[in-house]
This record gives C-alpha cells, structure tokens and sequence, in this order.
C-alpha cells in the first residue's frame, strides 16, 4: 500500500518545507508494509511552469526587477528548449512571499516587476510567453505591470498614475501607443492559478484582498476602483474585463494583460497540459531530426 500526503499551497507560510515537516512530525507512523511519501499539490505558476524548463531541455535566467514595495531584487524566468518561449511567475516579481505580514499594503503595492520581467524574456529573444499568475502581493489590476511595459496612464489632472491600488483611483486615461514595440510581434498567454473575475464578491479585491492586508473598507475600494479601471478599459479599448473568468487572478494583472495586450486567460492546469504535449512533440522531433543526421 502506498499512502501520499499531499500538500496545497500556503498563502502565508514560508518556505513549503516548514509546511512538510509540520505535517511529518503529526502523522502517525504506519506499519512496515505501507510506503509513504509527501507531495506538493500547487504552489503558484513557478513550481509548474519553471518546471517546463527541464522537460523541455531549457535554461533558467536570473534578471533584477522591482519587488511589491518598489526596491530591487533578483528573480528568475524560463527558456524553453525551443529557444523562442519564455516562461513568467509574476511571484518572482510581486509575490505575497515576498514580504512579511507587516508589509502588506495593497494600496501601496505594484505589479510593475512582472513588466519587467516581461521586458527580460523579451531581451532574451522570446517571441513567445507565457505568465503565470498567482498569489499576488499587489491588488493594482496589473496597472504597474503596463506601465513598465510603457503603457501612460493617466489620472484625471494628467499626470502619470501613481504606484499600487491607490493609483487606480481617479484614472482617466489609457495610452498604449507607447508599448514597447516588441510586444507587436510577441505571442503571449496567461496561466491563471485562479480563475476568478476582477470584480464582484469572487473578485480579486473581495475574495483575496485579506491575503495582501487590506481591511474590509479597503477591500471596497480596491474592487471599485478595479471596476472603474475595467469600465476604462471597455471604453477606451473595446475589451470587457470585469467579468472575464482569470481576469482577477494576480491582483487583477489577468485584466490588463487581457484589456491592454490581448492575451487570452487559461488555467493554468490547462496550459501545462498543452505544453507538456506540446514538448513530448518538440522531443520526437528532435529525435526523428538527429537520426537523420546520423544516418
């Protein structure tokens, strides 16, 4: 008999190794004859997507991006071993393990990191992305991460929106002219560890706003700014948003990647499945073409 313990992730808990042992120190020793063994059920994009890297035969790169809180760090993204795809944890960039209890602010925190990262895979020569997107420290509906993008976003004086959930507020303007121009030739798909909408009772602010620190009256307003935030972008760009299953899924960065760069939101169960087949193909392709060779 074989007995598998398996673990979902943990918001606050830090490292999942904590987690393993906790549960080994509490579960009753069985007999000889049973195998036992533990297993990490999910734990954001990285663990899944990243591990596309060593199927596939690719390479991790390391790159420095803006954490949730604006200061600098190190945080990693995959190549593919088809040379053109790079995969994306925006949790490298803003994830809730990032920064302590204490430090949870989501008015104040970005999502400007997973643009950066984005900016990266693009230095890279990928032609195509893939972003996963999970436990999110910021709750700006990825505004940040079109801004690092080169997306202007303005508020009604003008000026360029601040950082974080707070910026949404009085937003009157979206400018994507000025994306890099790199993005024009790029396909981009999201993996949504969440599949939830970007407003309403099961949207980002009111079903996950605790995880980042905001309190009940802040997690009102998070999701009416999010609201108007969705309402701007079906004006102004022609795509609906609000009730986009995904759209809510980092923060809401599901919205704006959808809203501002077109990327259609998947499961994130979905999206491996298909590149797992897709890199068995990519193998037996790479197999058939070097038995040719060698004969």
């Amino acid at each position: 008999m074989k007995v598998v313990t398996a673990q979902d992730s943990h918001r606050t808990v830090n490292p999942n190794e904590e987690v393993m042992d906790a549960i080994e120190k509490r579960r009753p020793t069985l007999s000889l004859c049973v195998e036992q063994s533990h297993a990490f059920l999910a734990e954001t994009a990285e663990g899944r997507l990243l591990a596309l890297v060593d199927a596939t035969g690719g390479r991790v790169e390391t790159c420095t991006v803006t954490d949730p809180l604006g200061h600098p760090r190190q945080a990693r993204f995959g190549l593919l071993g088809d040379g053109i795809t790079a995969v994306i944890d925006s949790d490298q960039a803003n994830g809730l393990k990032l920064l302590g209890s204490d430090q949870r602010h989501p008015m104040d925190t970005s999502s400007y990191g997973t643009g950066e990262l984005i900016l990266s895979a693009l230095d890279a020569g990928a032609s195509r992305i893939i972003i996963g997107l999970g436990a999110s420290a910021a709750n700006d509906g990825g505004l940040g991460l079109v801004q690092a993008l080169g997306a202007r976003m303005s508020n009604i004086f003008g000026e360029e929106a601040g950082r974080g959930g707070a910026g949404l507020a009085g937003l009157a303007s979206i400018d994507i002219s000025a994306l890099d121009p790199r993005l024009a030739d790029v396909s981009i798909e999201v993996a949504c560890l969440n599949h939830n909408p970007l407003c309403g009772p099961r949207g980002a602010s009111r079903l996950y706003g605790f995880q980042r620190g905001a309190s009940e009256e802040t997690m009102l307003q998070l999701d009416a700014y999010l609201s108007h935030f969705a309402d701007l972008i079906r004006h102004q760009l022609g795509v609906e948003v609000k009730e986009q299953p995904g759209s809510g899924a980092g923060g809401g960065q599901g919205a704006a990647l959808r809203g501002l760069l077109n990327a259609p939101l998947h499961p994130l169960s979905e999206v491996m499945e298909s590149e797992l087949l897709r890199a068995r193909a990519y193998g037996c392709r790479q197999a058939a073409s070097q038995i040719a060779l060698a004969h």
